[in-house]
């Protein structure tokens, strides 16, 4: 039960990833996306440790072990650079974009989505990604005529007249991402 509420979990985030956005901070596309992530990495993190609690058990998968090492030699690399480098290491370390705890969040996701190694697994995320970068193609076909131009809209949502808007953020992190779904 615990394993399929984990791969519910990371199938949700990997669709809703590209279509995140909440016109609720100062800076709605990377922090909001970013919280998104932190929270499910948080929330698989306390399923595993609820489902080792109850079990007394560790499962570990020896593939996703060997593909999380060079991801985990990154992760260390960034850490000593932060400590090393920055004069405000708090706040390199919380850095929304590229900080230490954005890349373990990433880590602990890259961790678990290893772990589900079966065909159908890995099949059943390219196509939930394929189906989020439809879903901001259109959104963002639809966003390139202008519906909103001369709308009268409330404060919160004057973000739609922006004519370089994505849900991904500007046009540049919509073409790696686009990109990255097409090969």
């Amino acid at each position: 039960m615990k394993q399929q509420l984990k791969s519910y979990i990371t199938a949700l985030t990997i669709f809703f990833i590209p279509l995140f956005f909440l016109p609720i901070t100062h800076e709605f596309y990377n922090t909001n996306k970013t919280m998104l992530l932190t929270v499910s990495s948080l929330i698989l993190l306390s399923i595993s440790a609820i489902q080792f609690i109850e079990t007394k058990k560790i499962e570990w998968s020896k593939n996703a072990l060997l593909s999380l090492r060079p991801v985990l030699t990154f992760l260390m690399i960034i850490s000593a650079v932060t400590l090393l480098r920055s004069s405000n290491v708090v706040q390199s370390a919380l850095d929304p974009t590229l900080g230490f705890t954005t890349l373990m969040a990433l880590t602990i996701f890259y961790w678990y989505i290893a772990q589900e190694g079966t065909k159908e697994t890995k099949s059943t995320h390219r196509a939930l990604f394929t189906v989020g970068g439809l879903f901001v193609s259109v959104i963002t076909i639809f966003l390139s005529f202008h519906p909103f131009q001369n709308a009268s809209l409330p404060q919160t949502f004057v973000f739609l007249k922006n004519p370089g808007f994505t849900p991904l953020g500007n046009q540049r992190d919509l073409a790696i991402f686009l990109g990255f779904i097409v090969t």
